[in-house]
């Protein structure tokens, strides 16, 4: 298995204010060694005075980024209009994983705590890339998650499937979205799960102080837990044990 890719993301019902973007700026000195490189997004408005017409630009957002020693991106800290996105592309142990990115959450939530701005959206994206050795496909045969179409050999040997459903668990919305693809790189073939899981509270939002200090961890394990789930459903026996 080569390296997977790690998105989490919140999502609030409000875009930030500029006082809080200027806060989150002064981020910079509380990262800068672990997330060194540092940038401001920037957008531009368009002012109607009269007959005047002005664009003006303004902060939106800002990134932290670490880089490794072949300048290859290992982790990434985004906020933007109205969302929070940590990313990590360099680790598969999932402990370690959610220690730094609860690390780099709660930093950044205590500088734009606020109760009017409530948390609609946590989700959970993984990317796992699988060499197809041999040939052979890491796609269980027994899976629901795969067409008749492909099952039975009716495609090529690279092809894609696009599918998603919504889950109804207590008081929260599941969306889940899987992409599934086998594709030729570099003269390899390679296999590809992307499952992007979205905990929607549009009808309940939660107040950023509740979630921080007793429902960001366990969400995040939920989706985390679910997404262990589909790939049990998914992928062959042989391919589940590589990964253990």
């Amino acid at each position: 298995m080569m390296n997977n890719q790690y998105v989490f993301v919140l999502a609030f019902e409000h875009i930030f204010k500029q006082n809080e973007l200027q806060s989150l700026v002064r981020l910079q000195q509380v990262f800068e060694k672990k997330l060194p490189v540092f940038k401001e997004i920037k957008s531009f408005n368009v002012k109607i005075e009269g007959d005047v017409v002005r664009q003006e630009q303004e902060l939106s957002g800002v990134l932290f980024q670490e880089f490794n020693n072949n300048s290859q991106l290992v982790w990434e800290l985004k906020i933007e209009k109205n969302t929070i996105t940590v990313s990590c592309f360099a680790e598969n142990n999932w402990q370690k994983l959610w220690n730094q990115t609860q690390d780099y959450l709660l930093r950044t939530m205590k500088v734009i705590e606020s109760e009017s701005n409530r948390l609609m959206v946590c989700a959970l994206k993984i990317v796992n890339k699988f060499l197809n050795e041999n040939n052979q496909s890491v796609f269980s045969l027994n899976t629901p998650y795969l067409t008749p179409h492909v099952l039975n050999g009716n495609v090529g040997r690279l092809w894609h499937i696009h599918q998603g459903w919504f889950e109804q668990l207590e008081n929260q919305v599941y969306l889940h979205t899987l992409n599934l693809s086998v594709s030729d790189e570099n003269a390899k073939m390679v296999s590809t799960v992307v499952h992007n899981i979205q905990c929607q509270f549009i009808k309940t939002p939660l107040a950023i102080i509740e979630f921080k200090e007793t429902l960001m961890e366990l969400f995040f394990l939920k989706l985390h837990h679910k997404n262990k789930k589909l790939l049990t459903n998914l992928l062959t026996q042989e391919q589940l044990e590589r990964m253990e």
